[in-house]
C-alpha cells in the first residue's frame, strides 16, 4: 500500500511540473494554443527561451522545452498569420531577455 501511494505521490507531482513543456503540432485542432513567431521582442507578447532540459523548465514562466511526447505538454500550433494567433512569441538565444504579458500568463499558467 505504501508503495503504491509513494509511487502515485511521485507521478502526481511530476505531472503538475511540466507547466513550461511544450509539443509543436501539425493541426490547429490538435492545439491548446495558436502561436504566431515573430522576429522582434518589441512586436511579441512574451519572448521565450528553449532550454535543452526539462529541469530548466520547470516552474519558470518563458523557458520552454520542447517535449515530443503528448502527455503533460501545452500543444502549440505555429500560425502563418498573426490574426490567427492567441499569442504573439520571439524567441530568444539568450536567458536574459525573457519576457512576458498577461496575454501570455492567460495561455501557459
Amino acid at each position: 500500500m505504501n508503495k503504491i501511494f509513494t509511487l502515485v505521490l511521485c507521478l502526481s507531482l511530476y505531472l503538475t511540473s511540466n507547466a513550461q513543456v511544450v509539443k509543436f503540432v501539425n493541426y490547429k485542432y490538435q492545439s491548446d494554443v495558436k502561436v504566431y513567431l515573430t522576429d522582434y521582442s518589441y512586436q511579441a507578447d512574451a519572448t521565450v527561451f528553449i532550454t535543452p532540459y526539462r529541469y530548466q523548465a520547470k516552474d519558470k514562466l518563458g523557458y520552454w522545452f520542447v517535449s515530443s511526447s503528448n502527455y503533460g505538454a501545452v500543444k502549440v500550433y505555429i500560425t502563418k498569420y498573426k490574426y490567427e494567433a492567441d499569442v504573439i512569441i520571439h524567441i530568444s538565444e539568450w536567458k536574459y531577455k525573457v519576457e512576458y504579458n498577461g496575454s501570455y500568463i492567460k495561455h501557459f499558467k
